[in-house]
């Protein structure tokens, strides 16, 4: 498994699409807004795509401008620094490959591994509510790797009473 699963937003801007004159200070209709974890529609030239940092990048755009590079004009947005091809994106796999050994076998897991293994899907069994691993990921969403570590680094700060 890929991680990320798909081009996405490193960070929170706007995207548009290449093509038509090329301006020093483009100005772009915003035609969509694409949240972490919804899929967006292909950019048409002039236009931008709203972005939220983990969504997946649309097809027709090849980087992201952070919101602070960008001033709103009525309806449209302007671009005060262009971006160089691939700024702000997380490509496919850039965290992990499919084939890569992500936890060597026999090691013991802390909360960082615990969450790294939910990053991909995998549950971690422990104690007598141990539940199994969890379900496939889809290929275009990224993994809640979050609580399992956060919940793991709460059970590991607790004093131990005997």
């Amino acid at each position: 498994m890929n991680v990320p699963p798909m081009d996405n937003s490193a960070m929170d801007g706007l995207r548009g699409a290449r093509g038509g004159p090329e301006r020093s200070r483009p100005r772009l209709a915003v035609a969509q807004k694409i949240l972490a974890g919804a899929v967006g529609a292909q950019l048409a030239p002039g236009t931008a795509a709203r972005i939220f940092t983990g969504a997946p990048i649309p097809p027709g755009a090849d980087a992201v401008v952070m919101q602070e590079d960008c001033t709103a004009e009525g309806d449209k947005i302007v671009v005060k620094k262009t971006p160089k091809p691939g700024e702000w994106i997380r490509r496919v796999g850039s965290d992990i490959r499919t084939g890569d050994t992500i936890l060597p076998a026999g090691i013991r897991l802390r909360p960082q591994e615990t969450g790294l293994a939910a990053s991909i899907g995998i549950g971690v069994a422990s104690g007598p509510a141990a539940r199994a691993p969890g379900p496939v990921l889809h290929r275009r969403r990224a993994g809640d790797a979050r609580r399992p570590a956060a919940a793991g680094a709460h059970l590991q700060l607790q004093p131990l009473y005997t």
